[in-house]
């Protein structure tokens, strides 16, 4: 799918998506077992997802998208982004500033004197939409910045001891 008609779709459901109070993470198109499949991944600000948020969204915006694909032939899916939150496009990464994430790169790169990795954790300190380039600081401090095009899969990090030790007393 082109991202003409990613946009397209966005622009269409994005209103609606919104007025239920759901953010809008990504929407992808994927072929899984020879079936077009219209992924459609969204996200609470302040709560946890359920089945039921993703089917209200389902039923929300069906029409919207039939009207999109106008007559391909598409299976909707629409999901939660989880806990750990797949960073997709540049927007993702702007919103999840400040953030811990997981970066794996299409090959094994000298970031600083300590990083030469494929794969590592780092916090997103800056984002430069315009350019689309993303700063990050390492686990040891050091600062440097990638082109979103070099960073072949990221996603948010759960600090689930965190989240334990922070449950734990209630």
């Amino acid at each position: 799918m082109s991202n003409k008609s990613v946009e397209k779709i966005e622009e269409a459901i994005l209103p609606k998506i919104n007025s239920l109070g759901y953010d809008l993470e990504y929407i992808e198109e994927v072929k899984e077992n020879s079936r077009d499949i219209l992924r459609v991944v969204i996200d609470k600000k302040d709560s946890s997802m359920s089945s039921e948020d993703c089917e209200k969204v389902s039923m929300a915006i069906g029409e919207d998208i039939d009207r999109c694909m106008k007559e391909k032939a598409y299976v909707l899916e629409v999901s939660s982004a989880g806990l750990e939150k797949n960073l997709k496009n540049i927007k993702l990464y702007e919103k999840y500033l400040g953030s811990k994430v997981y970066i794996k790169l299409f090959k094994k790169t000298k970031l600083t004197e300590n990083l030469n990795e494929k794969e590592f954790e780092a916090n997103i300190i800056n984002v430069d939409k315009e350019s689309e380039k993303i700063t990050f600081k390492s686990e040891k401090g050091e600062q440097f910045t990638l082109e979103l095009k070099d960073i072949a899969a990221s996603h948010t990090v759960f600090d689930f001891n965190a989240f334990f030790k922070a449950n734990e007393n209630k």
